[in-house]
């Protein structure tokens, strides 16, 4: 998603022996990767470019990740307990008191 939000290339490490079946199961998904693709990637990943990119995406994340926890410090700090995620963008909240969500339903879909 860092190349282009499309592009689905990946890498697998596995044992010999269970590879092919691996395979196989890829095969029978999407017959094969994009060979041109796969190639741009291959070119952009080993770039100076695309680690410059990855410092510029992770300053942004963690300015974005430092801003919310920020607001949750503001606004919930009473309400519920989270971790500071080291890397990824998402929060998980324990509210402090137990709380039936069923009972917000209503006004959520309002």
């Amino acid at each position: 998603k860092t190349l282009l939000p499309g592009l689905r290339v990946g890498y697998l490490i596995a044992s010999p022996d269970l590879f092919p079946h691996l395979l196989r199961l890829k095969q029978s998904a999407d017959l094969h990767t994009n060979r041109v693709g796969q190639w741009q990637a291959m070119q952009w990943i080993g770039s100076e470019q695309y680690q410059t990119h990855l410092d510029q995406l992770r300053s942004f994340y963690r300015q974005r990740r430092d801003e919310f926890q920020g607001a949750l410090l503001t606004h919930f700090a009473d309400l519920a307990d989270w971790q500071v995620p080291q890397g990824g963008l998402f929060f998980w909240l324990s509210l402090k008191q137990p709380l039936d969500t069923r009972t917000l339903l209503k006004s959520a879909l309002e």
